[in-house]
């Protein structure tokens, strides 16, 4: 047998790479993930058979997916753009499954050339298929986690690794997969169909705790369908095609590629709706097989969305996207969007006739009130109007783009800011319903809340509340055109239902809450009535 390297690696065979890795120090995931790492890249440099390089792949993937799950929720759910140690364990995850995809893929390559004595060899090629579509899908799902849009270069890998898989005739043979947390078997098309789908899914517009139920149910309704090189003769729903000589993903409604594949998805359609049949009548997710942490109705909603995407094949979007070439500023937090919104720095009633006096005086010396104040106040406190470009709109929202070069604020899905286009006297208040770095550029997508806000302050009441000061917060008006309430947009942990608070605008005045609209990463939009 060739042995491997021993100088550039840390066992010479099998045996010695499983000795190695009971000594991995695995509760020191960043420790232990950057010594896998090492290790791949070195085998993946050294010389070795087919079956032996596959062994010790085989012995290092177990450990590798527990520290690459541990290490990715350093870089899940968070801000964009990413910290510099968020984005560091984000990078260490990405490489280690290229390094890993490509240590298989070297064991697949070496399945062309298998000599007649080699009878061991053969019976693992499915799983070596299996292993490199596996390790590409999870790069692909890690990207998704992190928010950010992966190179068109993982469509093409993807495409070649399953052309392989059906070179020797292995799409479908089941093969052991001791990682996969919903079953023990998988097959290489599951492999592969996982990501097709969950990328259909615009994962970048879902909440990140539905993105890991979907990669989960994916793990066991992604086998539930069918890749054919000619078009089915008759389907309940219309297949979904791909073009493996291609660097994109599945897509409808066009003309076949290159080298089509169809993707039939009657199995997984019936799959789906019998799901959200039973959640109607009352059964549980759990009861489902759906997760324990999937509660309904969200649960209902998200079968339903992806059921649009991925079996009719339609855009959940209620208004068309006009693409457009503008350029808009905006800005994040309570305090600055208070501030840029009024034009003013926000100040309690009882300093009104302090404020009143000051600004009387420099009318009667200047012939205006002086900004000097407003923008040291706004340099002090650290306040930024950031400058982003408008790449598409519609009438209910913008798809804004921050080139790299410039500076702004760490954004998250469902946070408030204030957006200025250029066009637009004043700053508008929306909601951010995704965020994707795409390369180097952060886009998002804001939809806009209805009516002009008017900056205002907010105060509880009662005993406890005596000596509570005002805050910022925002008053919307009523827009009837779009069945819309007036409502106060609150900061987060304001509502209780029935709480009667204090408002300032020109005057205080006293509310009652009525009811939640809606709520986000940092805000609370409420209805209300006079006290």
């Amino acid at each position: 047998m060739s042995e491997v390297q021993p100088a550039a690696l840390k066992f010479s065979d099998s045996a010695a790479c499983k000795a190695w890795v009971r000594g991995l120090p695995l509760t020191n995931v960043v420790h232990a993930q950057s010594e896998i790492l090492d290790q791949v890249r070195r085998l993946n440099a050294a010389p070795a058979i087919a079956i032996e390089r596959f062994k010790m792949l085989e012995l290092m993937r177990e450990p590798a997916v527990f520290v690459q799950t541990e290490l990715a929720k350093k870089f899940s759910n968070k801000p964009l753009p990413l910290a510099e140690v968020e984005r560091r364990s984000f990078q260490a995850v990405i490489e280690l499954w290229k390094e890993m995809a490509a240590g298989y893929r070297i064991c697949v390559d070496a399945c062309n050339s298998i000599s007649p004595e080699d009878k061991e060899t053969p019976q693992y090629t499915a799983t070596m298929c299996h292993r490199v579509l596996a390790c590409l899908a999870s790069a692909i799902t890690d990207f998704v986690r992190a928010n950010h849009q992966f190179p068109d270069s993982y469509w093409t890998e993807l495409h070649t690794a399953y052309r392989q898989a059906e070179h020797f005739g292995v799409t479908e043979e089941k093969v052991p997969d001791p990682t996969s947390r919903e079953r023990s078997e998988r097959t290489c098309t599951g492999a592969y169909v996982a990501p097709v789908l969950l990328v259909l899914a615009n994962p970048h517009e879902s909440l990140q705790r539905h993105i890991g139920m979907v990669s989960r149910w994916l793990e066991r309704w992604a086998d539930k369908t069918a890749i054919t090189k000619t078009a089915p003769e008759a389907t309940d729903k219309p297949p979904l095609l791909i073009d493996l000589a291609s660097s994109k993903g599945a897509y409808r409604n066009a003309e076949p590629g290159a080298d089509p594949r169809w993707i039939n998805i009657d199995v997984l359609s019936h799959t789906m709706k019998k799901r959200v049949h039973y959640l109607r009548k009352g059964q549980s997710p759990v009861e489902l097989f759906l997760g324990e942490e999937c509660v309904q109705p969200a649960c209902e909603a998200l079968l339903v969305m992806l059921y649009q995407h991925w079996c009719d094949g339609r855009e959940a979007r209620a208004h068309a996207r006009k693409s457009v070439a503008g350029k808009a500023q905006a800005c994040s937090g309570f305090e600055a969007m208070h501030y840029y919104i009024s034009g003013v720095i926000f100040k309690q009633p009882d300093e009104k006739s302090e404020v009143a006096r000051h600004h009387r005086d420099e009318i009667a010396t200047f012939g205006q009130v002086g900004k000097r104040e407003d923008e040291m106040h706004s340099l002090i406190h650290g306040y930024v109007v950031e400058n982003w470009n408008i790449e598409n709109e519609t009438v209910a929202g913008l798809r804004l783009v921050r080139p790299a070069g410039n500076t702004g604020a760490r954004l998250s899905p469902l946070q408030l800011i204030a957006v200025r286009p250029q066009d637009s006297k004043g700053f508008m208040l929306a909601v951010v319903r995704w965020v994707a770095m795409m390369g180097d550029d952060l886009a998002i997508g804001v939809r806009l809340l209805p009516g002009t806000p008017e900056a205002i302050g907010v105060r509880p009441t009662g005993v406890n509340a005596r000596n509570e000061k005002f805050q910022q917060a925002f008053a919307m008006p009523s827009v009837p055109a779009l069945q819309s309430l007036a409502t106060i947009v609150l900061p987060p942990a304001w509502f209780k239902r029935d709480k009667i608070i204090e408002i300032h605008t020109i005057q205080v005045a006293k509310v009652k809450l009525v009811d939640s609209v809606e709520r986000g990463f940092d805000s609370e939009r409420v209805t209300f009535i006079p006290a």
